[in-house]
């Protein structure tokens, strides 16, 4: 019994839960359109109670859960704490700055420090690159009619 992780299947299962916990909170159907915020939520809380039970019979019946090897995968080397810490700051950082900095700076800060994370030492071409990727994503946002605030909220704009 101890070497079979039950444990596993009722964590996702208890996830799942949660899931259709919270989504029982919210309207499953809206007024205008069809499908409320709710129903989404509903999908994925049962989809992982599903998936849970699936895990649990799969434990019972003896499945091996053994780690695969992965491709190009050097398990000699140590994992890098400098990357993790670039990622995790990269998203971060809207948590800190979006009011005060705005969308489109925020965004591309947090794309050079995500990019530095996966080894790239391109710093103005990263820039660059996340700076035309926030523009387009806010201009498209603000075509559809949702406020991310303005151009340069730091600049007045």
């Amino acid at each position: 019994m101890a070497e079979r992780p039950y444990w596993i299947a009722a964590g996702v299962i208890a996830f799942g839960l949660v899931w259709f916990y919270q989504a029982s909170l919210l309207p499953q159907f809206a007024q205008y359109a069809e499908l409320g915020p709710g129903f989404t939520v509903t999908l994925v809380g049962g989809g992982l109670m599903i998936f849970g039970a699936i895990l649990a019979f799969q434990i019972y019946r003896g499945q091996n859960f053994d780690p695969q090897d992965a491709e190009d995968v050097a398990n000699d080397v140590p994992p890098s704490r400098s990357a993790l810490a670039l990622a995790t700051a990269g998203a971060g950082l809207p948590i800190l700055t979006m009011t005060t900095l705005g969308f489109v700076i925020t965004a591309t800060a947090s794309f050079v420090l995500t990019a530095r994370a996966f080894q790239s030492h391109r710093y103005v071409f990263n820039t660059v690159v996340g700076a035309v990727f926030s523009l387009v994503c806010w201009y498209g946002f603000r075509l559809l009619g949702v406020p991310l605030g303005g151009l340069l909220p730091i600049a007045g704009l």
